[in-house]
């Protein structure tokens, strides 16, 4: 398998980089997680402390345990955002200033054949095999995805600007249930977590970039 790494992004409209990024490995598993801070420059602030807080409790919950089984790496995930959300929550009582903050937190575990998803919010986690995309943040939580799984047209609400960027679920309010996605493959495959700015690369692109900076090549 191969992991990719990256500490770079493409500035937008903000003017500093509020992505956080942490990635470790331990007992055979590999661990790596992502904020995207929104909500002003706070959103950094927020994103960094919720990553900090993550790995923390991911780490001290992961060096203790004794055997690893699918089910008991996502309660381990669910119950580490919750704590983290927690500690956000705490964070913005006494910073009255990040109030309007939050951050998206995209977690992967990927143990033996197994690549296990949480997140709360859009940022994107994608996995490449056999020349195939499969975006593992889905439906993203997002106004747009809400309002196409009620029953509306999703040309129409493509259509709309900002809907794709609405969260409807995020680390700092009051949803932050993650979403999850468990997905059983057989190595060689490559993982990317991401911003959310990656979604807007279609997926045959997406392919050739794989294929182009020979990220599938991956160890036996």
């Amino acid at each position: 398998m191969k992991y990719i790494t990256a500490a770079d992004s493409i500035m937008g409209l903000r003017k500093t980089n509020q992505d956080r990024y942490a990635e470790f490995s331990i007992k055979n598993i590999k661990i790596m997680c992502l904020a995207d801070g929104n909500g002003g420059q706070g959103g950094e602030i927020i994103a960094n402390y919720a990553i900090k807080s993550l790995a923390e409790e991911l780490f001290y919950e992961l060096a203790r345990l004794r055997k690893a089984t699918l089910n008991r790496l996502v309660h381990i995930g669910k119950e580490a955002i919750r704590r983290t959300a927690e500690d956000i929550d705490t964070l913005k009582f006494l910073c009255p200033n990040l109030s309007s903050c939050g951050t998206t937190l995209t977690l992967v575990f990927i143990y033996k054949s197994a690549v296990i998803t949480l997140w709360v919010g859009d940022s994107p986690a994608i996995l490449y095999q056999n020349g195939k995309i499969t975006r593992l943040v889905n439906p993203p939580h997002t106004l747009a995805e809400m309002l196409i799984a009620r029953g509306e047209s999703r040309e129409s609400i493509e259509k709309q600007a900002g809907l794709s960027s609405t969260l409807t679920r995020c680390i700092g309010f009051k949803n932050t249930t993650p979403g999850i996605n468990m997905t059983i493959c057989k190595p060689p495959f490559s993982v990317i977590v991401a911003s959310d700015g990656i979604d807007y690369i279609p997926d045959d692109e997406l392919e050739k970039i794989f294929n182009e900076t020979h990220l599938t090549e991956c160890l036996p």
